[in-house]
C-alpha cells in the first residue's frame, strides 16, 4: 500500500515540476525576446536569442521523466497490485475459501472453515495447501486444528 501512494505522489511531482519548467520556459523565452527586441536592430536578419531554448528546461524535463518513470514503477510493482492479480487466478472455491478468511479479520480456525464451506477436511486442506502455496495464507499449528493467517 506504501508503493501506491509513493507511487502517486511520485506522478504528481512530475507533473508539478512539469508544469513550473513550462512556467519557467516561457517566462525566460518571453523576457529574451523583449531583451532582443531592445538590443538587436528590428531590421537585423538573424537574432542570436531566436529560437532560444533555455538548459533549465531540459533539466526539468528530466526530472519530470524521471519522477513519473519511477512513479510509474512503484505502482506496477505495488503489493497490491500483485495480490489482485494473484486473486484473479484462484478457482472458485479458492476464492471462496480466501475470502472467508479475509471476511473473519484475516485469520480463522480451519475447523471453521470445513464448517462455513462445506466443503470436506481433504478438500479444504487441499485449498488450503494450493493458497499456502501461493503466498496468500500462512498456516500455524494450535492444538488439533490450525489457524490460517491471511498474508
Amino acid at each position: 500500500m506504501k508503493n501506491t501512494i509513493l507511487g502517486y505522489t511520485l506522478m504528481v511531482m512530475a507533473l508539478i515540476t512539469l508544469y513550473f519548467t513550462y512556467v519557467t520556459t516561457s517566462s525566460i523565452v518571453y523576457y529574451s525576446s523583449q531583451i532582443c527586441e531592445d538590443v538587436c536592430n528590428a531590421n537585423a536578419s538573424a537574432c542570436p536569442h531566436e529560437d532560444y531554448i533555455p538548459p533549465q528546461t531540459y533539466l526539468g524535463i528530466t526530472i519530470s521523466t524521471l519522477l513519473g518513470a519511477l512513479g510509474f514503477y512503484l505502482l506496477l510493482t505495488s503489493p497490491s497490485l500483485k495480490l489482485k492479480k494473484q486473486l484473479a487466478k484462484l478457482n472458485p472455491d479458492e476464492k471462496k475459501v480466501f475470502g472467508l478468511i479475509k471476511k473473519s479479520g484475516n485469520a480463522i480456525f480451519q475447523s471453521e472453515i470445513i464448517k462455513e464451506t462445506g466443503f470436506s477436511k481433504s478438500k479444504v486442506t487441499r485449498i488450503l495447501d494450493s493458497l499456502e502455496a501461493k503466498g496468500l495464507i500462512e498456516r500455524k499449528r494450535r492444538g488439533m486444528t490450525n489457524l490460517i493467517i491471511a498474508k
